[in-house]
Order: structure tokens, then sequence, then C-alpha cells
């Protein structure tokens, strides 16, 4: 009995590891691992990135079971491939999704996606390494998007987030930048594909102004304790992807482009295929000379915008990069190429998850694949923490990165102090002149009693000459007007 129990025990295995466990799982239930969910290399552990569309009913338990448990994934990408399939909303059951008459495409029923989403949405609750989800192509109604929204805002590590090629419209689009509010960790949101329109624009611009007015409190926060408020280290989104809209439109870029004018965060924004015109490039051009943290504005792809606007744009971002400027983000990839050597050789594709993910310690770069378009100066980023700061004598010493909006705040600081100071001196000129008010109605309160006397006085003068006594309760002005009264009787 003894040596049974020490073999069970030895035979445990971690639940937190996503393979290790969806191995256990698939032993005990005894089937093969499906092939699409093996990482790319065996020593690849943390990065989960499959396209779910082949896989049938019986294989998503063992997905659906570990997805509960994991807490070791950084990459959980979980693509669909198949265009315009239609949802089996009745299929909410397991035994209804086992005699379903499709053989493929069960990830489009009712059951599977919502026991998926479920899993993902504890695994995003508990997790604290995870730093990048993508759901590409999936069928994300409001009523199974909602509850992942939910964990996400208790999560603290998601820096990635992509909803791509998911018809969420713009009800899931008002969801998402509701949420997002509430989750300051998450630096770049990814809407491509998503069937968005011109509503969409307005409900990312009320999220760019929340999060803008978060940081000014922040900053101010640190400006009051004689701080320099660092933007670069400051939370909230940084990058906003929605390529692929073509029913976006100038109504939704001139939401967003309203808040861009005044914002100091945000670094990128990409409009590919989004149906803007060349009604906006005097606004576009103005705002992106204007701000001075913008280091992507993508409007390529665009028909209706002339293709010497979308150069003049890439020569002002240019020209801020000659100035000691590093761009933090890439480009994304495009078939149509233009100056600026092909726009940075478009190295990045944002499609993938691996591209734009802030690596941690426990996930070395040497575990991505070698079949992935990646190199180390693409996906390796240097991320902007208080570590980055030199103090040399006194002074703070700053990366390029961010010392073109350092500039800025410490211009701001010092207009900042110079009002304070105004405002003082104005109050205390505002206590003087109450202090004289005061003075000048104590003068008139003791002038108006003095009057008074000397009306009593003289009242009483005249009420004795004639020989009247004066009423108890009367008024001073009654006695008078009866006096005079008399006096004309009597003259009579």
């Amino acid at each position: 009995m003894d040596t049974s129990k020490s073999s069970v025990r030895t035979n445990l295995k971690p639940i937190n590891v996503f393979y290790v466990w969806y191995t256990e799982l698939c032993r005990r239930i005894n089937c093969t691992p499906a092939p699409v969910v093996k990482p790319a290399k065996p020593k690849c552990q943390t990065i989960l990135e499959f396209v779910a569309d082949r896989l049938k009913v019986e294989e998503w338990n063992p997905i659906i079971n570990a997805l509960r448990h994991d807490t070791s994934l950084h990459v959980i990408n979980i693509k669909s491939r198949i265009n315009k399939c239609q949802f089996l909303h009745e299929v909410d059951t397991e035994e209804k999704a086992k005699h379903m008459k499709r053989r493929f495409g069960s990830l489009w029923t009712s059951y599977i996606l919502r026991q998926l989403m479920k899993s993902l949405s504890t695994s995003v609750r508990n997790t604290e390494v995870l730093t990048c989800l993508e759901l590409d192509g999936l069928p994300m109604f409001s009523d199974y998007l909602e509850p992942l929204l939910q964990a996400l805002k208790k999560n603290k590590t998601i820096k990635s987030l992509s909803f791509a090629n998911c018809t969420i419209k713009d009800i899931g689009c008002q969801l998402i930048c509701t949420y997002l509010r509430f989750t300051p960790n998450v630096e770049i949101i990814n809407l491509s594909g998503c069937d968005l329109s011109g509503e969409s624009g307005d409900h990312l611009a009320k999220l760019i102004k929340y999060q803008q007015i978060n940081r000014y409190c922040e900053s101010w926060h640190n400006s009051l304790r004689y701080e320099n408020p660092l933007s670069g280290v400051m939370r909230g989104i940084k990058r906003i992807t929605i390529n692929c809209n073509p029913n976006f439109g100038d109504d939704g870029f001139n939401f967003i482009l309203g808040e861009l004018e005044d914002d100091l965060w945000i670094k990128a924004v990409d409009l590919q295929k989004c149906g803007i015109t060349e009604n906006l490039a005097g606004k576009i051009i103005d705002t992106v000379e204007y701000n001075r943290s913008l280091e992507i504005v993508d409007l390529r792809q665009n028909e209706m915008l002339n293709i010497s606007t979308i150069e003049r744009v890439l020569q002002l971002l240019r020209d801020k990069q000659q100035f000691g400027f590093q761009p933090e983000y890439q480009w994304c990839n495009t078939a149509l190429t233009l100056t600026w050597n092909s726009v940075r050789d478009t190295q990045s594709k944002f499609s993938v998850g691996t591209s734009s993910i802030h690596k941690s310690k426990s996930a070395p770069m040497k575990n991505v694949s070698k079949g992935s378009n990646f190199t180390n100066e693409q996906v390796i980023r240097k991320s902007k923490t208080v570590d980055n700061i030199q103090r040399k004598s006194g002074k703070i010493i700053l990366s390029k990165t961010n010392y073109i909006d350092t500039e800025k705040v410490l211009e701001l600081n010092t207009k900042l102090k110079e009002e304070i100071q105004k405002r003082k001196e104005i109050e205390k000129r505002n206590e003087e002149l109450e202090h004289e008010l005061e003075e000048i109605k104590s003068a008139d309160k003791i002038e108006m009693q003095n009057a008074r006397q000397n009306i009593s006085k003289n009242y009483l003068q005249i009420v004795k000459s004639i020989g009247i006594k004066p009423k108890a309760h009367s008024s001073v002005e009654n006695n008078i007007k009866q006096e005079t009264c008399v006096k004309e009787k009597r003259k009579v």
C-alpha cells in the first residue's frame, strides 16, 4: 500500500504549467494531444498559439481545463480562419455539440465558446506573467466578451490586447473602451477588421480622454512633491490599431484627432484601409506637427487620401527622429511601399502576438521558433522604468526616448510654479481688500449710529418745546410726521 501511495505522489503533475497539465489530461482520457496545440519548440513552454478551426468537440475539453488552471503562459493567441461561418447559438450543451452535423468549426458553437471564455477569464484573473492576449477571428458577441473583460479588470500584467478580425462592431468596442478605463496596464489595443463605424471613434476618443486625465493627475501629484513626472513610465494606452475598418471614415478619425492635439502619451495610431479622405488632410498634418509624442500615424492604403498627404506625414515623423527622437514602436507590414526606406522596411508584423510582447526574464527570447520572422531587435524592447534614469550632480539625465516629453513637462512645471506664485499674490491682495472693506463698513456703521443719535436728540428737543409726549412704540420718522401735522393745525 505504501509503495502505491509513493508512486501516485511521484506521478503528480504540476497544474500551473499549461503543456504539462494538458498532456496529463489527454493521457487520462486516453487520447493524443492535438498537433496544432503543441509548442513550436520543445523548450518554448510560455507561448500558446494555435488555429482552432479543426479541433473536434472532444479535443476541446483538455485545452479548456488546462487553460483554467494555467499560470505559466506569457502569450495566448487563439485564431480562427473560417470566414462567414454560421454561429450555432442553439448548440449550448455538450451532448448537442457531440451530435451536431458539422464536422469542423466546433468553436463556432455556444457551448465551446462559452466554456473557452470561462477558462480564459479564470486564467487572466489568476495569472501574474501573461503579457499578451490575442483572439483573432473569434465570434466575440457581447455575451461572451463581457465576462472576459470583467476578469481583465483584475489583471495587472497584460500589456497587449487584440481582438483582430472579431466582429465585435460598435457595441463590442464600447464595452472594451469602458473596461479598459480600469486597466491602465494595457498599452496596445488592436481592433483591426472588427467592422467598426464612426461611432467607435467616439468611444476610443473618450478612452484617450479618460486616461489623459488620469495621467495629468499623476503628473500633477508628482510635481507637487518637487518631482519631475516621467511620461514614459506612466501606464495607459500607447498604441491604437484599427486597420481594415472601411466604415470608420473621417467621422471616427475626427474624434480621435480632437483628443490627440493635447495628448502627450499616445505613441502610435494605425489606420490602414479605414476610409480616410482628403477632407481631414489639414487637420491630420496640424496634429502630427503639433503633437510631440506621436511616433507612427499609419494612413496607408486609404484610396481617398492623396499620396502627398501621406508623404508629408511621414516627413514630419522622420524629422522628429532626426532630433534624437528614437521610436518605441514599429510600423505594420503592408503591400504599399513609400519613401523613407519603405517606411522603416515595415519590420513589424502586428498580427502575430510575439512581435509586440514585453518579455520578462522567465520567458527568454531564445525560445522563439526559427520559423517565425522575428529578430531580437524586433521582439526585445527596452522598457522605460526608473532604472533608465541616471542622476549626475543632482541633475536628471533621461534616455532619448524620454527627452522631448521631459523637456515639455519641465516647461509646464515652471509655468505651473509661476501660476502658483501669481495666485498667492492675488490671494494676498484679496485679503488686504477685504480688510479695507471691513474697515469701511465699520466706519459707515459708526456714522449711521451717530446720525441716528442726532436725529433722536433733535426729536426730543422738538417734542419738549411743543409739550407733547412721544409714543413709546412709534418710530422717529412717525413722530416727526405727527409733530409737523400739529404745527400746521396750530397755524390754522
